[in-house]
C-alpha cells in the first residue's frame, strides 16, 4: 500500500487487561496482525509507528473509551476518529467471552481514517467533474439551440431588408414545418403579392 492511500482495514488485534491498571486504561497486546517492520516513510530508519507490535506490549486506551466499554462486555464502534502513534483510526471493539460470561479479551479492528478521507476526496472530485461536465454540456446545448432558433429569424430579417430595398426576387428557404417555417412561407407569399402589385402599378 502507499502512504497517501493506506488500506481501509489496517490492524486486527486482541487486547487483555493487566492487574496493575485497575481502571483498564492500560492494556496489553496478546495477538496482533501487525508483525512487519517497514520503513514506510523512507527516512532510512524504523520509527515507532513502523515497528512491529510485540506480544505483551502495553497500550494506553484512555483515548478510546470504546475499548474500555468492550471490557464490560459491550460491542462498541467509535463514532469519531482518534489519533495514536500509528496514525488516525476508526475502531471497532468486540469482547471475547469465557464460558462463564466474563470477558477474556477484546478484539479490535482499526480502519484507517486517512483512507476514508481519501475516498471522500475522490468522491468530491468525481462530483465536481460531473457537475463541470454537465455545465459545459448545458452551455454547448444552449448555444447550439440558440443558433438553430436564431438562424431562421436572421434569414427573415435579411429578407425583409432586401424587400425594403425593392428586391422583390427575395425568397426565404426554411426547411421546417414549425411556426418559423410557416412564417417563411407566408413571407414568400407576401413578397409575391408585393411584386405583382408593383407590376400592376407600373
Amino acid at each position: 500500500w502507499i502512504e497517501s492511500d493506506p488500506p481501509k482495514i489496517r490492524y486486527v488485534y486482541l487486547l487483555a487487561t493487566i492487574p496493575e491498571s485497575k481502571d483498564r486504561t492500560v492494556v496489553k497486546f496478546i495477538v496482533d496482525g501487525d508483525n512487519e517492520v517497514e520503513d514506510s516513510n523512507g527516512n532510512g530508519q524504523i520509527d515507532k509507528d513502523e515497528s512491529a507490535t510485540e506480544i505483551g506490549q502495553l497500550y494506553n486506551v484512555s483515548a478510546q473509551p470504546g475499548a474500555m466499554k468492550a471490557f464490560d462486555g459491550k460491542v462498541h464502534t467509535s463514532e469519531e476518529s482518534f489519533t495514536d502513534e500509528w496514525g488516525e483510526w476508526m475502531s471497532s471493539y468486540t469482547p471475547i467471552l469465557r464460558k462463564d460470561g466474563t470477558v477474556a479479551a477484546v478484539m479490535g479492528v482499526d480502519m484507517s481514517a486517512t483512507s476514508q478521507v481519501n475516498v471522500l476526496r475522490r468522491l468530491l472530485y468525481l462530483c465536481l467533474a460531473v457537475i463541470g461536465a454537465s455545465l459545459i454540456l448545458s452551455v454547448a446545448v444552449a448555444f447550439l439551440m440558440s443558433r438553430w432558433i436564431s438562424r431562421p429569424i436572421v434569414l427573415l430579417r435579411e429578407g425583409a431588408e432586401r424587400v425594403k430595398n425593392r428586391d422583390y426576387e427575395t425568397s426565404i428557404v426554411i426547411n421546417s414545418k414549425d411556426e418559423l417555417g410557416i412564417l417563411a412561407s407566408t413571407f414568400n407569399q407576401m413578397v409575391e403579392q408585393v411584386k405583382d402589385h408593383a407590376r400592376t402599378l407600373e
